[in-house]
C-alpha cells in the first residue's frame, strides 16, 4: 500500500513526501478499522435494525384526514426524508463520539503503556537502574516533614522527578548543544500592573491588588504582576533558561552563553502572526520557542532545554522533527470553578488528546506557543505564520500545516512542559471559543485544508478530519439534530400524522420507533466530553480522586458550562461558514472576580444563545400541548428532557456563572442599566455599548457584506419559525375545523394589523411627540383601547377561547420573529420604502420581551438570599476549600474609592 502511496504523489513539492512508514500507516489504520467496525455494528443493532419494521409499517400507512391543509399526501415519503435526515445526522454525530470514547480509551491506555516501558524496559543495559528507581519510588517513606506545604511546589517536584524516568535523549554539553531563541509576539499586552491598576476597582468590585492579597497574602507591583497574566511573567519564566544554562555552562567548564539586544522599539506591525514571521529574522541559532505573553515557564523545566533540542535529531519514520510539542500546566484552575473546567478541558487536550494526536494517528499540528520549531526548516518556508486577514484568524495551527505540508514533521514530549493562562470567566471563555470556532469555520476555505485532505491517505485523512473542523461541524450537527427531530415532531402533531401511526401501530404492537426515538435523547447529554478528563486525571491522580473530581465537576454545575459552550461553537461556526467575516475577539485575561451586568450578558449571548434557546422552549411547549393520550408520558420525557436542559442552560448560564449574579443589589442595577441601555438612542458615533439601536444594527452587520446566496439561504432558514403559525391556525376552536387554505390566509390578516398599527404609532412619534405631545398620547390611547375592543368582540361574538389567545402567541411570535430576520436580509429594499422603521420598533419590542422574560426568574431567586449564597460557594469552591474570603473580594472596595 505505502508503494502504491508513492506512485500518486503530486508534481509539487508542496504537499509531497507526507507518506509516513509502515509502522505509523498500519497503526492508524488499524485503529480507523476498529472504530469504524464497531460503530457499524453497534449502528445497524441498535439504531438501525430496531426502525426497519417501523419504517416498513410507515410506508404502508394510508392517511387521508389531517388536521391541517396538507400540501403533500404522500406522507409516507414525506415521514421518510424527515426519519432519514435526522437519522442521518445522528450517523455522522455519533461517529464524533465513537472517536472521542476511543481516543479516550486507546490514549489512556498508550500513556501507561508508554510510560511504563519508559520506566522499566528501556534498555536492557539500564535494566537494573531503572528497576532500582522504581523499587526506591515505591518503598520510601516520606515524613509530613518532607512534603512541601504549598500544593504548586508538591505538584513541580512530582512532576520534574516523574520525567526523568521518561525517555529523555541524553543532554550534550554546552559546547555542543543546539541553540535556540524564545520569541513572544507582543502588541499591548500588560507588561505589569501599574499602581493605578492595582488600586482600581473592577466595575465596582474589588481592586487587583486587595484580591491578590486575599489569595496570596503579599504585596508589591512586581509580585502581583508575577502572579498575573502578564508579559513580565513571561518574560521571567523564559529567562530562566538563561540561569540554567549558566549554570551548566559553569559545570561544563564552558563560557558559551550570551543574550543579545536589539536596538529600537520591538513593536512592528499590528497582527501577532506579522510580528512572528518578522521576529524571526532577528533571532540566532537552530531551534526558534515561541511563546505567547500568558505563559510561564519553571526553573527545574529550563535544565532539560538541552535534552529537548536533541529529539530534532532523533529519525521518526521518514522525517525528522521540524516541531516540538510540548506538555502545558494551565495555572489558572484555581480561581473559580468556571476556570477549573477549562484548567481540566485544556489538561485533556494537551496531554492524552495532543499524545494520541502525535503517535499513532500522526495528525498533530501546532497549537500553543510554547511548541519549539527548527528554525532553518521554517525560515526557509514561509516562517511559523500565515498572517493573511479573516482567513487565518487562527494563526498557530497553519505553522503545523506548513510544516507537515513541506515534508516536516511534529511530535509530541511529556517530560518538559510550560505554563500557561486560561480565560477564567465565562464572556472570556465564550468570546475565545468564538474566536476559535469562527477560526475553524475559515480554514475550511484555505487551500492548506484542501491540500492536506488531497494527499493524506484515506484513515490519516479521517484522522485530521475529525480532530480539526471536523469536530466543530459535528457540533454544529448535533445541534441541527436536535431542531430536525423538534421541527420533525411539530410536523407530526399539527398535522395529525402521529395520532394515526400510534393507533395503527398500537394496533399492530410496533413499539420500536417510540423506543428508538427515545434512545436518541442520551447523545445529547454531553456528559462524554468529560470522558478525556477522566482518564487523564485518573493517569496522574489516580481513578479515585478521577471520580471524585469528577462528581465534584457535576456539582458545580460543568454539565451546564459544556451544554454552553456546544451552542457558542455551533453559531459561530455556522455564522462564519455561511456569511465570513470571521474576527478577532479580545477576551482579556484578568482575574475576574467581579459582577458582568445584564446588559453585557444580552448583548454577548441574545442572538448566539437567547433566541435559541426560546425557540426550543417554545417548540417543547407546543410539542406537549397537542400531544395526545396516545403517547406515553415516559416516552415524552425519555425524548425532550435533554432538549429542555439545554433551552433552560443555554438562556440561563450566563447568570447562574456570574459571580453576585444572584444577589438582589445587583438585580436592581442591572434592571435600572438595562432601561437606559433599551432606551438610549443610537446612531453615529454611538457604540453598541451605550444604545440598543446601536447594538443591533452592529449585530447584523454580517449581513451587509454578505453575498446573495448567503443571504438567500439565512432567508429561507427563517421560513421554518412560519410553521408554527400554519399548524396552530388549524387548532384554534374559532377555527371550527375548518381545514381550508383560506384559513391560514386570514391569519395574516392579523400580522399585517400589528404592523399596520405600529407604522402608525411609529409616524406618530415621528410627527407629533415633540409638538404635539398631547395628541400623540391620545392616539395611542385609541389605539390600545381599538386593540381591546376587538378581542373583547372577537371573545364574545366568535367564541374565542383563551386557550385560543395562548395558541395565538405561540402561532403569531415565531412569524414575527421570522419576518425580522427575512428583513435584516432584504434590509437595503426594504429601506428604499420607508417602512425600516417600523421593522426596527418591533424588534425592539421583541428584546424588550425576551429580557423582561430572562429577568423575572432571576428576580425571583435573587429575592431568596440563600441562593445567591449557593451560587457563591458553587463558583468559588476552590477558594472556600482554601479557607478563602471570597465575599470581601466580591464585595470588597479599594482604597482609593
Amino acid at each position: 500500500m505505502w508503494a502504491f502511496l508513492i506512485l500518486l504523489q503530486p508534481n509539487l513539492f508542496v504537499g509531497r513526501g507526507m507518506q509516513e512508514s509502515q509502522v505509523s500507516l498500519f497503526k492508524y489504520t488499524m485503529f480507523w478499522i476498529i472504530l469504524l467496525s464497531s460503530k457499524m455494528l453497534f449502528s445497524y443493532y441498535f439504531q438501525i435494525k430496531p426502525l426497519i419494521e417501523p419504517t416498513k409499517h410507515i410506508m404502508k400507512v394510508s392517511i387521508n384526514v389531517y388536521d391541517w391543509h396538507e400540501f403533500f399526501p404522500e406522507v409516507s415519503l414525506v415521514i421518510f426524508s424527515i426519519a432519514c435526515f435526522f437519522f442521518l445526522q445522528v450517523y455522522f454525530m455519533d461517529t464524533q463520539i465513537w472517536y472521542s470514547v476511543f481516543c479516550t480509551v486507546l490514549g489512556g491506555f498508550y500513556g501507561i503503556v508508554h510510560h511504563v516501558g519508559e520506566v522499566c524496559f528501556h534498555t536492557v543495559v539500564f535494566l537494573k537502574l531503572h528497576v532500582k528507581r522504581l523499587f526506591l519510588m515505591l518503598t520510601v517513606k516520606e515524613g509530613s516533614m518532607d512534603i512541601p506545604v504549598n500544593l504548586e511546589a508538591r505538584r513541580r517536584i512530582s512532576f520534574f522527578a516523574t520525567s526523568l524516568f521518561m525517555d529523555i535523549p541524553p543532554a550534550p554539553t554546552i559546547r555542543n548543544m543546539l541553540s535556540f531563541s524564545v520569541i513572544t509576539p507582543y502588541f499591548m499586552e500588560e507588561v505589569k500592573f501599574s499602581e493605578e491598576e492595582l488600586h482600581s476597582n473592577q466595575d465596582g468590585g474589588s481592586s487587583i491588588l486587595y484580591y491578590m492579597q486575599k489569595i496570596y497574602i503579599e504585596d508589591t507591583r512586581y509580585w502581583a504582576s508575577f502572579r498575573g497574566q502578564t508579559l513580565s511573567r513571561t518574560v521571567r519564566g523564559m529567562m530562566y533558561y538563561r540561569k540554567a544554562l549558566k549554570l551548566q555552562a559553569f559545570l561544563d567548564m564552558a563560557t558559551e552563553v550570551y543574550r543579545i539586544k536589539l536596538p529600537g522599539p520591538p513593536i512592528i506591525g499590528e497582527g501577532k502572526p506579522e510580528n512572528q514571521n518578522h521576529a524571526i529574522i532577528f533571532t540566532r541559532g537552530e531551534a526558534l520557542q515561541t511563546i505567547d505573553m500568558n505563559q510561564d515557564n519553571y526553573f527545574e523545566e529550563a535544565y532539560k532545554m538541552r535534552n529537548l533540542l536533541q529529539e530534532f535529531l532523533r529519525h521518526s519514520g521518514h522525517h525528522y522533527p521540524t516541531i516540538l510539542g510540548l506538555r502545558e500546566h494551565i495555572f489558572t484552575g484555581s480561581i473559580s470553578s468556571l476556570a477549573g473546567f477549562m484548567s481540566y478541558q485544556e489538561t485533556s487536550f494537551v496531554t492524552i488528546g495532543q499524545r494520541f494526536l502525535a503517535n499513532p494517528l500522526r495528525v498533530r499540528f501546532h497549537y500553543g506557543h510554547s511548541d519549539i520549531f527548527d528554525r532553518i526548516f521554517h525560515i526557509t518556508r514561509g516562517g511559523i505564520s500565515k498572517a493573511s486577514k479573516t482567513i487565518n484568524l487562527s494563526e498557530d495551527v497553519y505553522a503545523g500545516f506548513n510544516s507537515v505540508l513541506r515534508r516536516g514533521h511534529v511530535t509530541y514530549n511529556e517530560y518538559m512542559q510550560v505554563g500557561k493562562g486560561r480565560d477564567v470567566g465565562l464572556n472570556q471563555i465564550s468570546k475565545f471559543e468564538a474566536k476559535v470556532a469562527n477560526g475553524n469555520s475559515e480554514q475550511t476555505l484555505s487551500r492548506d485544508i484542501y491540500r492536506l485532505g488531497r494527499h493524506f491517505d484515506f484513515f490519516r485523512m479521517l484522522s485530521f478530519y475529525f480532530t480539526t473542523v471536523g469536530y466543530y461541524f459535528n457540533n454544529l450537527i448535533s445541534i441541527l439534530g436536535v431542531y430536525v427531530f423538534l421541527y420533525g415532531q411539530l410536523y407530526l402533531h399539527l398535522s395529525g400524522v402521529e395520532r394515526t401511526l400510534a393507533i395503527d401501530a398500537r394496533m399492530q404492537n410496533i413499539k420500536s420507533l417510540e423506543a428508538a426515538l427515545a434512545s436518541q435523547s442520551f447523545v445529547q447529554l454531553g456528559l462524554l466530553t468529560g470522558l478525556p478528563m477522566v482518564m487523564e486525571l485518573g493517569l496522574e491522580k489516580g481513578f479515585r480522586s478521577a471520580m471524585s473530581d469528577f462528581v465534584l465537576m457535576q456539582l458545580q454545575l460543568s454539565s451546564v458550562f459544556f451544554t454552553f459552550s456546544l451552542g457558542t461553537k455551533a453559531h459561530y461556526f455556522s455564522r462564519t461558514i455561511l456569511h465570513g467575516g470571521a474576527k478577532y475577539k479580545p477576551s482579556g485575561r484578568k482575574f475576574v472576580v467581579f459582577h458582568a451586568g445584564f446588559t453585557e450578558n444580552y448583548q454577548l449571548y441574545s442572538r448566539s444563545h437567547f433566541v435559541k434557546g426560546f425557540e426550543l422552549i417554545f417548540l417543547l411547549v407546543v410539542y406537549n400541548m397537542f400531544r395526545k393520550s396516545y403517547e406515553s408520558s415516559i416516552a415524552y420525557t425519555m425524548i425532550t428532557y435533554s432538549t429542555w436542559f439545554m433551552a433552560i442552560t443555554w438562556l440561563f448560564a450566563p447568570f447562574l456563572f456570574n459571580p453576585s449574579g444572584l444577589a438582589w443589589r445587583n438585580i436592581v442595577e442591572d434592571w435600572a442599566d438595562w432601561n437606559r441601555w433599551m432606551e438610549n438612542v443610537g446612531g453615529i458615533g454611538v457604540p453598541p455599548e451605550k444604545s440598543w439601536e446601536s447594538w443591533w444594527n452592529f449585530e447584523y452587520t454580517h449581513l451587509r457584506h454578505s453575498g446573495l446566496w448567503s443571504r438567500f439561504l439565512e432567508a429561507i432558514f427563517s421560513l421554518r419559525f412560519f410553521i408554527y403559525q400554519y399548524g396552530l391556525v388549524y387548532h384554534l376552536d374559532i377555527s371550527q375545523e375548518n381545514k381550508n387554505i383560506v384559513v391560514y390566509m386570514i391569519s395574516w390578516f392579523v400580522i399585517l394589523a400589528v404592523f399596520f398599527l405600529v407604522k402608525i404609532i411609529s409616524e406618530g412619534r415621528r410627527r407629533l411627540s415633540t409638538r404635539f405631545h398631547l395628541i400623540f398620547r391620545i392616539l395611542k390611547l385609541l389605539i390600545f383601547l381599538s386593540v381591546i375592543a376587538g378581542i373583547i368582540t372577537m371573545l364574545c361574538i366568535c367564541k374565542l377561547s383563551i386557550v385560543d389567545l395562548v395558541v395565538c402567541c405561540l402561532a403569531f411570535l415565531p412569524t414575527g420573529w421570522g419576518l425580522l430576520s427575512v428583513a435584516q436580509t432584504l434590509r437595503p429594499k426594504i429601506e428604499e420604502f420607508w417602512l425600516w422603521e417600523p421593522v426596527r420598533v418591533i424588534a425592539q419590542a421583541y428584546d424588550y420581551g425576551m429580557g423582561g422574560l430572562l429577568f423575572v426568574p432571576i428576580a425571583v431567586l435573587a429575592w431568596m438570599p440563600v441562593i445567591s449564597a449557593i451560587q457563591t460557594r458553587v463558583l468559588f469552591n476552590q477558594a472556600f476549600t482554601r479557607q478563602l474570603q471570597i465575599f470581601p473580594i466580591l464585595y470588597g472596595k479599594s482604597k482609593n474609592r
